[in-house]
């Protein structure tokens, strides 16, 4: 068996691409420099708020256990400009809603097909922040 040997300068240039990848790789965040969000989802209870965007390009995609047929969206926004599109389909995968978050519109789902729900987000060159509520409907 051999094994080969790495000099210094070997590890010196291997250090140095890493540090490059660093430095250049802070700099592509689609969300933007400052952008940061949060995510809680559990049974019949999802929440998304993103903060800080600045023109944050980024589609997030959950999935989200309903147990009833119906869900309620609340959105608070303050976006100063961008959209951000909410699209929710039900566990058969019909589009039960969907609608920009920057519209602030209050509203429940069609009725769909309870079980594992997908919440898609897709947020284009948006700054400012906002938040997205959805539970069960009662």
């Amino acid at each position: 068996m051999q094994f080969s040997r790495t000099t210094d300068n070997q590890l010196a240039k291997a250090w140095m691409f890493a540090g490059l990848l660093a430095v250049f790789g802070c700099n592509s965040d689609p969300l933007g420099p400052s952008g940061q969000y949060e995510v809680e989802s559990k049974a019949d209870i999802f929440t998304f708020s993103a903060l800080t965007l600045e023109d944050g390009t980024q589609t997030f995609s959950y999935r989200w256990d309903n147990t009833g047929t119906q869900a309620t969206v609340i959105t608070t926004d303050g976006i100063s400009s961008g959209s951000a599109i909410l699209t929710i389909e039900d566990d058969a995968g019909t589009v039960v809603y969907q609608d920009d978050i920057a519209d602030d519109v209050d509203a429940d789902t069609a009725v769909g097909i309870s079980g594992t729900w997908r919440i898609e987000i897709d947020i284009q060159n948006v700054t400012g922040h906002f938040t997205v509520s959805i539970w069960k409907k009662t």
